[in-house]
C-alpha cells in the first residue's frame, strides 16, 4: 500500500509573511484546516495507513517540493481547503482534479461521496476540472508527481458549513479519511474508478486528452 500525504491549506510563509487563508470572524482558513488535518492523520495511521502530513510552515511550492522529494509509485496525495464567497448563501463542498483526467475525475467524486456520507448536512458542489477554479489552475493538482486532489471543505463566509467545520470536526475528518482510505486502496491495486455517482454535480464532465497518472 502507498503512503498517503495531507496537506492544510495555508498555514505556511509566502515571501515571508504568514499566510492564514481566508480570515473569518475570530478563526481562519489555516487553523480550520489544521484542525481537521490533524484529527485524518492519526485516524489514518489507526487504519494501518503510511501517513505524512506536510509541515505547517512549508510555503505552497515548498509544500509540493516537500511531497515530491518522498513520493514513490502507489501514493496519493490530498491537500484540504476552505471557499469563501461574497454570497453568504454559498456553501458546500468540492473536490478538484487536474482537467482532462477521467480517472482523477472519478476518485474526486469518491473522496467526495465518503465526506458526504459522513456529514449529509454538508450541501455537494461537485468534482470538478481545476480549470474552474478561481485561479484557472491549480498547482497541487498539476505539480505532484503522483494522484492528488484539493479538496474546498466548506464555506467559511457561510455560517452553516462553519458551524459544521468547527462541531462536526470528527464526522468531516472521519469522511476524508473513509475517501482517502478507498483512493489509496484503488491506486495500489490499479483497481478502475467507481462509477460516477449521478447525485453529484458535473458528472457529465467528459475526458478529452491528459496524461493519466
Amino acid at each position: 500500500m502507498g503512503k498517503i500525504f495531507v496537506s492544510a491549506g495555508h498555514g505556511g510563509l509566502e515571501k515571508g509573511v504568514f499566510d492564514p487563508g481566508i480570515v473569518s470572524g475570530a478563526t481562519n482558513e489555516a487553523k480550520e484546516m489544521i484542525q481537521i488535518r490533524d484529527l485524518v492523520i492519526p485516524e489514518l495511521r489507526s487504519r494501518g495507513f503510511t501517513t505524512l502530513s506536510v509541515p505547517d510552515d512549508l510555503s505552497a511550492d515548498q509544500s509540493i517540493a516537500w511531497i515530491n522529494a518522498r513520493y514513490s509509485a502507489g501514493d496519493v496525495a490530498l491537500e484540504i481547503h476552505a471557499s469563501n464567497s461574497l454570497d453568504p448563501v454559498a456553501r458546500g463542498a468540492t473536490v478538484f482534479y487536474i482537467a482532462n483526467n477521467e480517472v482523477r475525475r472519478n476518485q474526486a467524486e469518491l473522496l467526495l461521496l465518503a465526506l458526504l456520507r459522513r456529514v449529509p448536512q454538508l450541501p455537494s458542489r461537485g468534482a470538478k476540472p481545476d480549470t474552474t477554479s478561481g485561479l484557472g489552475s491549480l498547482a497541487f493538482c498539476r505539480q505532484i508527481v503522483g494522484p492528488s486532489l484539493l479538496m474546498e471543505v466548506a464555506f467559511l463566509s457561510n455560517p452553516s458549513d462553519l458551524g459544521l467545520l468547527q462541531n462536526r470536526r470528527r464526522e468531516i475528518a472521519l469522511g476524508i479519511a473513509d475517501g482517502l482510505a478507498a483512493w489509496s486502496r484503488a491506486v495500489a491495486n490499479n483497481a478502475p474508478p467507481r462509477r460516477r455517482d449521478s447525485r453529484l454535480p458535473g458528472s457529465q464532465y467528459q475526458y478529452q486528452r491528459g496524461t493519466i497518472r
